[in-house]
C-alpha cells in the first residue's frame, strides 16, 4: 500500500539524514522506468542499478511474488558483492504499528520460491527464469540465496521482536564483511 511505503521511506530517509548529515538521493524504479515502454526501459536496468550506492527494498506481503522485484535484487548483487549495500524494510501496518501484514511479509520472505513469483507477461517470466537457471543451475539454489539475503539484510529496527530471531541482521564487523557470494549469489 502506498501509505505504508511512504511512511517506511520517510523513516528510512530520516535515519539516513541523521547518520550521514544529508538527505538521500533516490532513484525510484517505478517513476524512472517508462511504464508505457517497460521492456525498453528494463534493458537499462543494470545501468540504472550500477549507478546506485545502495539498494533499499520496501517490501510488503506481495513483494516476493513479483519476479521483476526479485530481478532487481539479482541484478544489483550481480554488480556488487557487498551485502551491506542492501537494506530490506518490511512494511508496517497503519500508523506505523506492527501488523499482521508485516508478519505476512516476514513469512513471505522466509518462504520465498522463485517458481511462485509471477510477471504480467509470461514471456518476461520465462526470460527471467531462464537467466536465473543459467546463473544458479537450480531454482532451489536461487531460493536459498534470496532467503539468505532477506534474513541477512532485514533492517533490525523494523522487525517484530517476538518473531525476529531468525530475521535479525548481524551486528558488528561481521555484518559488513558478508558478501553476496557467501550467501550463494554467483558473480555473473
Amino acid at each position: 500500500n502506498a501509505a505504508a511505503k511512504w511512511q517506511a521511506l520517510e523513516r528510512w530517509a530520516k535515519a539516513f539524514q541523521q547518520e550521514r548529515g544529508r538527505p538521500p538521493t533516490l532513484w525510484v524504479d517505478v517513476v524512472s522506468i517508462d511504464q508505457s515502454a517497460v521492456a525498453e526501459s528494463l534493458a537499462c536496468l543494470p545501468i540504472f542499478l550500477a549507478g546506485c550506492e545502495s539498494l533499499l527494498v520496501l517490501g510488503g506481503p506481495v513483494y516476493t511474488s513479483r519476479l521483476w522485484c526479485i530481478m532487481e535484487i539479482f541484478t544489483f548483487l550481480s554488480i556488487t558483492t557487498d551485502l551491506s549495500r542492501v537494506t530490506i524494510v518490511p512494511l508496517k501496518g497503519r500508523g506505523g504499528r506492527r501488523s499482521a501484514a508485516e508478519l505476512d511479509t516476514l513469512s513471505a520472505f522466509s518462504r520465498f520460491s522463485v517458481e511462485q513469483a509471477t510477471c504480467t507477461l509470461d514471456t518476461d517470466r520465462e526470460n527471467i527464469l531462464s537467466v536465473i537457471q543459467s546463473s544458479y543451475g537450480t531454482y532451489d539454489d536461487f531460493d536459498r540465496a534470496v532467503r539468505g539475503l532477506f534474513a541477512e539484510r532485514l533492517d533490525p529496527n523494523a522487525v517484530p521482536s517476538r518473531s525476529a530471531s531468525s530475521y535479525r541482521a548481524p551486528s558488528g564487523a561481521d555484518a559488513s564483511r558478508r558478501t553476496a557470494s557467501e550467501l550463494g549469489w554467483p558473480m555473473v
